[in-house]
Parts: C-alpha cells; structure tokens; sequence
C-alpha cells in the first residue's frame, strides 16, 4: 500500500516538473453511490466529496488532473438479505487523471477523462454499527472513474470545471453473506474551481 502511495506521489510530482501550465483549487462531487455485486446493485444513496485539486497542462489537448480529499460511499437495502441495510464508508481517496480536449473554443474547452484512484477507508459504519475493524471491511479500494467534463475560462486566470461520469469499483468495500460487495457510482457530478499559477 505505500508503494502504490508513493508511485502516484512521484508521478505527480514528475508531471508537474514537465508541464507547461499549472492549476491549484478545490472540487466538491456530489454521486448516487451504491453497492455492485454478481451483476446487481443494491439502492442508491447521495454521497459527497471534498478534494483539493490540480491540473498540469502539456499542450493545448493533453493534461493530467489529480485531487485528494475525502469522498463518501455506501448503499442501502439488498436484495438476498432479510433486514434493514444502510452503509456509510468514508475514504481518503487520490486520483491520477488524464485529460484529452477533443473540442476548444476561446472560453471553453470539453474533455474525456478516465481517472484510475486508490482510496484509504476512514470510517465505516452498517445500520449505525462501527466496522471499521471488521474483517467483513475492506480497508481499501482501487477504483476507476471515467467522463466527459467542460472547463469555462473566467477572467482572471479563474477557472471553472464541470464533470460528469461514473465510477467502479474493483476491491471488496464489504462482504455480507459470503458476498463480496464493490462501490460504485453512478453519475458522479464534480464541480471545481482553479485558479491558474
């Protein structure tokens, strides 16, 4: 687990030394999170995020795009057990994103995106119990989440970013009856906001 950290640490670092432009600021993502499991979904629930944000422009149509922050996760209600379910996991989650602007204008720029992440749980709670210790619990999650976005130059060096896509993830989130349950969320909408150095 620190390697992978570390890995995606050292890759930031080397994209911002050859980049040509750079963008610090925030993200707040709103998602309609829910559990995947054996093709099926359990009920949706709104989740939130919060990321500090960053963007290393190489060209005029590539850049990668990484945020850390906190991000909320869970679902209610499955189908093969007989009771009440509600999960509430929050992570620590940094994603690494390559951007390709397919369309540009001169005050705004649309992209696709797909944006691997690994996420660290911090808290985990099923029908208000704590769980965090639980083996049931999975204590991480590689994911990937993938999207179109619009980037909106205001003025001073102000920049706005809307996105939208899904995610999925590939490591047990948690496991009831045997059955291993994977995050996932759909749609996920990101609004941010940058300023360029």
């Amino acid at each position: 687990m620190k390697k992978i950290i570390l890995s995606l640490i050292l890759t930031s670092i080397n994209v911002c030394t050859y980049s040509q432009k750079i963008e610090l600021g925030g993200e707040l993502g709103f998602s309609n999170a829910k559990y995947e499991y054996r093709l099926n979904n359990t009920e949706a629930k709104i989740s939130l995020g919060v990321f500090i944000t960053s963007e290393y422009s190489f060209n005029n149509s590539f850049s990668v795009a990484s945020k850390v922050g906190y991000i909320s996760k869970g679902g209610n209600d499955l189908d093969f057990i007989n009771q009440n379910f509600e999960a509430k996991f929050g992570y620590l989650s940094l994603y690494l994103s390559p951007r390709y602007y397919f369309l540009k204008r001169e005050k705004f720029k649309i992209y696709f995106h797909l944006s691997p992440s690994y996420s660290i749980l911090l808290n985990a709670k099923v029908n208000d119990i704590n769980l965090i210790d639980s083996s049931e619990t999975g204590k991480d999650d590689f994911a990937i989440q993938a999207g179109f976005g619009l980037k909106y130059f205001l003025v001073n060096e102000i920049i706005l970013d809307f996105n939208l896509g899904f995610e999925q993830g590939f490591s047990k989130a948690f496991e009831v009856d045997a059955e291993q349950l994977h995050n996932q969320s759909i749609p996920y909408i990101g609004v941010g906001i940058r300023k360029q150095l």
